[in-house]
């Protein structure tokens, strides 16, 4: 809780890469995330052989510039096997490449995305794109209609400073 990473390569992973492990129980609330090069949130085990995220709940932080190196992770990524979490109340503000959640994986269940504020700096919000299931689709409105995602959401300008970015002082 409350903790500011920046400039790092993965700023928050909530996964076990044991095969047989999980990562189980977390909350990871009121956090800044910002301006890494690969990814703001990781969650799940990165491949098929690794273990699991079970029951996290990620609550109102705001991850800001993420994937600065364009991987196509973009602000949230969830990866193999994410179950019953919660991704509440998050800030997030994508950088021109406009990927708001990467989601691979078509075994990830019970899963609730939700009040959340989207956003893109530097890029027109019709391009934002959200993947679900390894299903991507272009503009909120898609995303939310095909997921059932974000009905408490909305894509709006959080107004945090100057090309998105978080005001001093």
């Amino acid at each position: 809780e409350r903790n500011i990473l920046l400039r790092s390569n993965i700023a928050l992973e909530i996964a076990s890469e044991h095969s047989f492990g999980s990562a189980s129980n977390v909350l990871a609330r009121d956090n800044l995330l910002a301006d890494s090069t690969t990814i703001g949130l990781a969650m799940g085990g990165y491949d098929t052989e690794r273990g699991q995220t079970v029951n996290a709940r990620v609550v109102n932080n705001t991850l800001v510039n993420n994937d600065t190196l364009g991987t196509g992770s973009g602000e949230i990524l969830l990866q193999y096997r994410v179950y019953d979490s919660q991704i509440l109340n998050n800030v997030v503000v994508a950088n021109a490449q406009a990927i708001m959640i990467a989601n691979p994986y078509v075994e990830n269940a019970g899963n609730v995305v939700d009040g959340n504020d989207w956003w893109v700096a530097g890029a027109r919000p019709a391009t934002a794109t959200w993947q679900w299931k390894n299903e991507t689709y272009q503009g909120f409105a898609a995303y939310r209609r095909a997921t059932g995602n974000d009905a408490h959401g909305l894509l709006a300008d959080p107004r945090l400073g100057p090309g998105g970015r978080l005001s001093a002082g």
